[in-house]
Formats: structure tokens, sequence, C-alpha cells
């Protein structure tokens, strides 16, 4: 019982096929809506809405495509930057932003005092924000 525009649908998207991004289906019709999220959320993330209104509630709450760019490429630089780190700096700024750890866990894994910790970490964060810095130029 698919209509024509679904079928244009799966035409154009193929079955399967799995693609980055979202989408937002809009439709007053709940098994609609169930039909259209089922065959999309394979290879999208996929938001609904039962009326323009909740659609452009959830639309307004998405960031803007310039703002999705702009984090991607601050995203890239950041992994370029840490690529050019060495293994040791790379760890230590993991187990505090990542992994969310304090100083005295981060020396224990490290094998070294708090202080000694709070100094390595330090440096490596001066040698990321050069490297940064310098991408810049």
């Amino acid at each position: 019982m698919l209509d024509e525009g679904l079928r244009s649908l799966i035409a154009l998207h193929g079955v399967g096929e799995t693609r980055s991004g979202g989408i937002l289906i809009v439709d007053d019709e709940r098994p609609n809506l169930t039909v259209l999220r089922n065959f999309l959320e394979a290879g999208y993330s996929v938001r609904e809405a039962q009326s323009g209104a909740e659609a452009l509630e959830i639309a307004s709450d998405a960031p803007l495509p310039d703002e999705q760019l702009v984090a991607l490429q601050r995203r890239h630089r950041l992994q370029a930057a840490l690529a050019c780190l060495s293994a040791a700096d790379r760890s230590l700024l993991s187990s505090s932003y990542i992994d969310e750890l304090d100083l005295a866990a981060i020396a224990r894994i490290e094998g070294c005092s708090t202080g000694a910790a709070k100094v390595r970490l330090h440096r490596a964060r001066q040698r990321l924000r050069q490297i940064l810095e310098a991408d810049n130029e």
C-alpha cells in the first residue's frame, strides 16, 4: 500500500544504504510516520512530527548547517593536531578530557607524583595549543 511518493523515495535512496545525517519526517497520520521511520532509520537519524508546528519546534533545536560545518572542521583540526603529539601527550590529554580522570588518578596511571602529572598535562596542552595556532597561520 505504498503511495508513489514513498516508492520514489525508495527508488532514490535504495534500501539498506547507510547515510550520515538526520531526517525530519512530518505527517499527521501515525501509520505513515511508522512506515517512513522504519524505512529510514537504518541509514539516518530520524526525528518525526505530526504537525507543522511540532516540526518547526524540532527543527529550531537543531544546529544550523554552517554551525555543523564549523564544528566538523574544528573536530578535524583537533584530530590532526592530536596526531602530531606523542603517544604520551595523547594519553595524558585523553585521560583528562575523555576519561575525565583527576590528577591523582592520572598520576597513578603514569607512575608519577600528582605534581609531575600536573606539569606533564600542562605541557601537553601547551604543545597542542602551539600546533593548533601554527595551523591557523
